[in-house]
């Protein structure tokens, strides 16, 4: 017994075929119980930034702050998540930042769909960071190199620069096999 035939871009309209597709994906692993799972990237903003020197019971409020700024009137429908990039402060103090926001709406729906077919959702992370986790654990990116990838896919297309083996930046494309299928 086949699976439907899906294109791409039916994939986020379509719940029922990728929630069927789950539900046999798992009975056929022994996938089961609590998972990490990740979100496509063009679900989610990400933003590098230098946080001044500050005490760290004022750091969250900052970063708050920035998003605020970031994301403007959307923020009340946005959910965000931070980390600092590297473990000790920079020379004068401060802290580099990466945080990346989605829209809670977006969030839930991922959530929902894989609580549906029976897991339980420990973390959910930006799609691009388990590929470099993958990538670092292969000996794939090395510390003196600048490493580009370029993810070409059916509906988005990603491209992300890593450097000293941590994400540099990011960015999600219009230009996409959809496109050029299209064109």
């Amino acid at each position: 017994d086949e699976l439907p035939t899906m294109q791409t871009e039916d994939v986020p309209h379509d719940e029922g075929i990728l929630r069927e597709f789950l539900k046999r994906i798992l009975g056929e692993t022994d996938i089961k119980g609590e998972v990490y799972s990740a979100v496509p990237s063009h679900l989610v903003d990400l933003k590098r930034f230098t946080l001044p020197n500050m005490p760290s019971h004022e750091r969250e409020a900052a970063i708050t702050w920035e998003v605020k700024q970031w994301v403007g009137t959307h923020y009340d429908d946005t959910t965000f998540d931070y980390t600092f990039l590297n473990e000790k402060d920079l020379s004068d103090g401060s802290k580099e930042v990466i945080v990346v926001t989605a829209s809670k709406k977006d969030i839930l729906k991922h959530l929902v769909l894989l609580e549906s077919v029976g897991l339980k959702v420990l973390a959910i992370e930006p799609e691009f960071y388990p590929l470099l986790a993958s990538l670092n654990y292969n000996g794939q990116v090395k510390p003196d190199q600048v490493t580009i990838l370029l993810d070409f896919g059916g509906s988005s297309t990603r491209l992300d620069i890593i450097c000293n083996r941590e994400l540099q930046f990011t960015r999600t494309l219009n230009i996409h096999g959809g496109s050029i299928t299209k064109a």
